[in-house]
């Protein structure tokens, strides 16, 4: 019957897939979280998508200088669409027609970026874009989403260091359009593929030295290669990061970070979280490698790489690099 059908209809956005762009869909919203460090994880995992990991610096990590965390428009969303990460960083334009059963709030808008996983309804968003399209600040509202391009900060694609030794590192793009579908990466002419693990990606190089060439593919079939990295593989260093060569953004990068140097992240208001459970699935699995490999590409862009300025211990297998703009021949 019609009940039936409304059922299951709601079952199917709860849990579908990653809506592709255009193709507006129904489902559910809730609040996260008001707290600005929400991303950062000091007592947990932090968000799937590491994009402001404590190992990399926290809301200072060079995966988290973008329009969407920066403004803390963003939302975890939940475990089917979440997928095994493939959904990170993609952008959805979020609408509440004002409907709530209870009446609550009012009719808005708003796009965000998807960073986390876990949510009990189809986005879990951070009280500063709940708010901007319900205008309330708890509680459960239908909405309709679509994937839109995501707006991006100047300086274009970041890849960040998320962890590495000496033959295994991790690694998290950021500041794209479109989430990444493939990578891979050069190291000294020999080519690796990344996988994705549950949101961030991994690499076994084992000891190889030279110079870097990242070679993303977005899932917009868009292809983006970042090259002259870390001053060679051999210099990279949790926390580093890595993107084209715009001056601003390197300024506005070290800004941050030492402005965040000096603020207690874990101030202001506590605020409940409706995700109060252990992280999803995906993220669990961060020990297999499950994901397609990557294709190489071409069009490279000349990148700089910069260190990040949060305190941590130097490792004496790979010596702090040049850290000015490194340009290939």
């Amino acid at each position: 019957g019609t009940m039936s059908f409304a059922k299951s209809t709601l079952v199917a956005a709860l849990y579908a897939g990653s809506a592709s762009a255009g193709t507006v869909n129904h489902g559910k919203m809730s609040m996260w979280s008001s707290t600005p460090d929400t991303l950062v994880g000091y007592k947990s995992e932090g968000s799937a998508c590491k994009y402001a990991d404590k190992d990399m610096g926290g809301l200072s990590a060079p995966t988290a200088q973008t329009p969407y965390i920066k403004a803390k428009k963003y939302c975890a969303v939940n475990r089917g669409m979440f997928g095994g990460g493939e959904i990170c960083g993609a952008c959805y334009r979020i609408s509440y027609n004002g409907d709530q059963e209870q009446g609550l709030g009012r009719p808005g808008s708003d796009v965000i970026q998807v960073v986390d996983s876990g949510s009990w309804a189809t986005f879990d968003c951070h009280m500063s874009a709940f708010n901007a399209i319900t205008d309330y600040t708890t509680g459960f509202f239908p909405i309709t989403y679509e994937k839109v391009p995501c707006e991006t900060a100047a300086g274009g694609p970041v890849v960040g260091v998320l962890g590495s030794t000496y033959y295994v590192s991790k690694l998290v793009f950021n500041n794209l359009q479109y989430p990444v579908k493939t990578a891979s990466v050069s190291v000294g002419g020999q080519e690796f593929d990344l996988k994705l693990i549950g949101g961030w990606w991994y690499v076994w190089t084992g000891g190889v030295q030279g110079k870097v060439v990242f070679k993303v593919i977005k899932d917009n079939d868009e292809v983006v290669t970042i090259s002259g990295c870390f001053g060679g593989w051999q210099n990279r260093r949790t926390g580093d990061g890595c993107s084209n060569g715009d001056p601003q953004l390197k300024a506005a990068l070290q800004v941050a970070a030492a402005s965040l140097a000096t603020q207690n992240l874990t101030e202001t208001v506590k605020a409940s979280s409706l995700r109060g459970f252990a992280p999803a699935k995906a993220e669990t699995l961060r020990s297999g490698l499950r994901e397609p490999a990557a294709h190489p590409s071409s069009n490279e862009t000349v990148a700089f790489f910069f260190h990040s300025v949060v305190a941590r211990p130097q490792s004496a297998k790979y010596p702090v690099g040049d850290e000015s703009a490194t340009a290939l021949p």
